[in-house]
Formats: structure tokens, C-alpha cells, sequence
């Protein structure tokens, strides 16, 4: 590869800005999503979990061959569009968060006041309870295991399940 002067820099880098599109040198800087698929992620959650929301999101997308972008509207042109919303869950188990067609549904109400899950829910809880309901979104079932993301209980012998994922989970996320 031969070295290139550093006018010729100049003339690429000033071309980019005046006609806004990448040269083969910035292209080849920018890594292109695994498939070149693109899923948005619609939060409507309120402002308190936003953070986990980004957090959770951005853990699963490592794993992923798409690439999960946060988004205020769907734009029609991704190839899938979760939305992320909170709403009343009335259902056995005592669930928190359900995961439904291209939905997941947060009830932050029983997050909060809830038997058995007030005071639970920090920044990690929402996380994992994020990173989990994402992994429902790409086909993950429930694990048994406590060392793993898709355990179905926010608590496992009084501790917080590990956001792990075996060597299985990481193959077929990262099909999609």
C-alpha cells in the first residue's frame, strides 16, 4: 500500500466536507454492522430508566450481527423496530417485563411497588431486565442458570443474575 501525501489527505478530507460523502479512506475507517442490518430500539420508558435502556441495549448489540441503534421513531427503513414501553402487566409469575411481537412491554409500577420487587430496582436490575427482554426480541429462551442473561427471575439465591451468555447464545446472536 503506498503511503499518501499529506496534500492528498487534505484534498480527500476537504472533499468530504464539502460534498458530505464518506471517501473510500473514512469508508474503510467505519466498520459496517456484521449484516448490515439495522434495528432500531423505540424507548418510551420514563427518564429514570433511560440510562439502562442505553446500558442494556448497547451490551446485547456486542453480541449481535445487527446493529441496535436507539432511536425516537421508527424510520421505516430498518430492518426490525422494537419498542421499548411501560404498561400494567397482570399475569401469573408476577412478571415485570414481557417481551410480545415486536414489543416489550415494563411494568415500572410493579418495578417499584410490587410484592417482592420493591427496592430491587436499581440500575443494574433494569439492565439485565433490558438486556433480557432484547434477548427475547432475537429468539433466546429462558436459561437455568444464574451465570446467564436469560434467566427468567431478576434474583437467583438473593443475588442478581450475571449478564453472561454461553458460547451457543453468542452463535445464534450473532446470526441476527
Amino acid at each position: 500500500m503506498r503511503k499518501m501525501s499529506s496534500l492528498a489527505l487534505a484534498l480527500l478530507a476537504s472533499a468530504t466536507v464539502l460534498t458530505g460523502e464518506a471517501t473510500p479512506v473514512e469508508a474503510a475507517a467505519k466498520p459496517a454492522p456484521f449484516n448490515g442490518r439495522v434495528v432500531e430500539v423505540v424507548n418510551k420508558l420514563p427518564a429514570d430508566w433511560r440510562s439502562a435502556v442505553v446500558s442494556g441495549t448497547n451490551w446485547l448489540d456486542q453480541y449481535t450481527g445487527t446493529d441496535l441503534r436507539i432511536v425516537k421513531k421508527c424510520s421505516g427503513k430498518a430492518f426490525r423496530c422494537i419498542t421499548i414501553k411501560q404498561g400494567r402487566l397482570r399475569m401469573s409469575g408476577n412478571p415485570v417485563g414481557r417481551s410480545e411481537g415486536t414489543t416489550i412491554t415494563v411494568d415500572t409500577w410493579k418495578a417499584k411497588h410490587g410484592k417482592g420487587h420493591r427496592g430491587k430496582w436499581n440500575f443494574a436490575t433494569k439492565k439485565f431486565l433490558i438486556a433480557h427482554e432484547l434477548g427475547h426480541q432475537r429468539w433466546q429462551p429462558h436459561n437455568a442458570s444464574c451465570s446467564n442473561f436469560m434467566y427468567p427471575y431478576v434474583r437467583c439465591n438473593g443475588k442478581m443474575p450475571k449478564l453472561r451468555t454461553t458460547a451457543s447464545q453468542r452463535a445464534s446472536l450473532a446470526k441476527y
